[in-house]
């Protein structure tokens, strides 16, 4: 059965906070250094798919995920989507730096990550769980 946009509009997306989590992994070895530019892996985002809509139906349009970064918590930005058939994302650290831009060059830094997911017509559910990665 196809949902039209005014069902999803009283319908959030999905419940994310329990159907979708996050485990944020470090990636490398030894200490994490965060360098502009050279593409290294450093976190990985992994997450179970959700399989219900908020109104408890079957969610038969996944469309994809959207990765949301920034220096805060409260200050998340959309960065990259994501394909619906992914459940483990490679950060990298030119992804960071697109992010949360120069300010991140030789200082300690806090990242923080969440994902949203969103369907078909791109209506998009809300942050799931906000993790972080020290560097």
């Amino acid at each position: 059965m196809t949902r039209s946009a005014t069902q999803y509009r009283h319908h959030p997306l999905l419940v994310l906070i329990v159907l979708l989590s996050l485990a944020l992994t470090a990636c490398g070895g030894g200490g994490d250094v965060l360098r502009s530019g050279s593409g290294e892996v450093v976190a990985t985002l992994t997450w179970v798919p959700p399989e219900e809509n908020t109104d408890n139906t079957p969610l038969e349009d996944l469309e994809g995920y959207r990765l949301y970064m920034g220096d805060s918590p409260n200050s998340l930005q959309p960065v990259i989507d994501i394909p619906a058939s992914t459940t483990r994302f490679e950060i990298t650290d030119d992804d960071v730096f697109s992010a949360i831009g120069s300010t991140a060059t030789g200082r300690s830094l806090t990242v923080y990550f969440a994902l949203t997911a969103y369907n078909s017509l791109r209506i998009e559910s809300s942050l799931s769980e906000i993790v972080s990665k020290a560097f």
